[in-house]
């Protein structure tokens, strides 16, 4: 473990180095809006081609099965972006939201990547194998954005990025126990698994919850039926227990990381210094200013509700929200958090006109979540 100092003084050579790059890249006063503009122009494209590209990707490959237990490839949802070199983690460290100096080998945690105006970019689980190599887990559409986003910042920086999703799988473990595990540990290349770093892992309900990525083996172990089944109720857990992942559920350039939740999910370091998006960020928390968030909702019947369908309070027809992405009848919705309590509340579909088209929701409040 490296001493607060040692920490320190990363840290503000990171800043240093981040903070000359943004200079260099996006200029300064007026040039600075257009650059930006420039800079980040292709996010939202490829945000709004992400549910185009997973239909036409075939399936991936792991599906462990073990009792209740599950362990199942994301691939038509993530990507694994390789970070190595002498610099990564200085690198990483004055790019994304969480601290990354501070990890060990085999440790996992969650983090985004913003943006100067401090807006989400993509959320990412940074997994560190050695002292010189990370992966990312990261938004399958987006994935190269954003290793074009880190080449863009790296100047004379000793670090790689390369995309290995053709051989590298993120992975997700649900009920996972002690027969599961050995079952994973025998028959695939585990590279790193351990519980979910969103949540706490003393909580009976989020006890069982993994993330990993795997070496993909040389033959597909499970059907393309299977393994969209499999990713799917893991998307149904994860939207039910208020989890927000990839560009519909954090939108680029749009959402803040604390409507997002990132300081519930254990995604930012207060203490590490500083990162790109930093000023904003850190100001709203300590302000207490967050007013809306990301929550789980049920909707009352089997309705296909699309992104930006509106929530409104039935009583007073105001809009309290917004849909976010579906899994049955569970969604996430961007929440205004006081008009919201206590309220009757409803989701109109985007091409719906009519009372009749609402349908009656409940809103849940996370149990992860800090007492309101």
């Amino acid at each position: 473990m490296m001493t607060m100092t040692r920490v320190a003084a990363r840290c503000t050579s990171s800043s240093r180095h981040v903070r000359s790059a943004v200079v260099a890249r996006l200029g300064a006063g007026a040039g600075a809006g257009a650059g930006t503009r420039k800079l980040f122009g292709c996010w939202r494209s490829l945000s709004v081609a992400a549910t185009a590209g997973a239909k036409q990707r075939q399936q991936r490959w792991l599906s462990v099965n073990a009792s209740e237990a599950q362990v199942v490839a994301l691939g038509d949802s993530r990507s694994v972006l390789q970070v190595d070199g002498a610099d990564g983690a200085e690198f990483l460290q004055g790019m994304l939201t969480n601290d990354v100096v501070e990890m060990e080998d085999k440790d996992v945690r969650f983090s985004m990547l913003l943006n100067p105006k401090g807006r989400v970019l993509v959320d990412a689980f940074v997994h560190r194998i050695s002292p010189e190599r990370f992966y990312l887990d990261l938004p399958r559409p987006l994935i190269r954005s954003v290793a074009d986003y880190f080449t863009r910042f790296r100047l004379r920086s000793q670090v790689e990025f390369r995309d290995v999703s053709d051989t590298v799988d993120s992975v997700v473990g649900m009920n996972v126990d002690e027969n599961s595990l050995k079952q994973l540990t025998a028959n695939f290349d585990v590279l790193n698994f351990q519980p979910d770093p969103r949540i706490h892992q003393t909580e009976p309900y989020c006890r069982s919850l993994w993330r990993g990525v795997c070496t993909r083996p040389s033959t597909d172990s499970d059907s393309d039926d299977n393994a969209a089944h499999d990713e799917h109720t893991y998307q149904q857990l994860r939207i039910s227990m208020g989890f927000g992942e990839g560009p519909v559920d954090h939108q680029p350039k749009k959402s803040l990381p604390l409507q997002c939740n990132l300081d519930y999910l254990h995604g930012v370091s207060w203490t590490k210094g500083c990162y790109i998006g930093q000023e904003l960020t850190a100001r709203t928390h300590h302000m207490g200013m967050t007013r809306k968030r990301l929550m789980p909702i049920t909707l009352h019947a089997p309705t296909t509700v699309a992104p930006g369908s509106k929530v409104i309070n039935t009583e007073t027809g105001k809009a309290v929200g917004d849909v976010r992405s579906q899994a049955g009848v569970h969604a996430l919705a961007m929440i205004r958090l006081e008009p919201a309590k206590g309220a009757q509340l409803a989701v109109v579909p985007q091409d719906g006109d009519e009372p009749g088209d609402m349908c009656p929701v409940s809103l849940h409040w996370p149990k992860w979540w800090p007492e309101q």
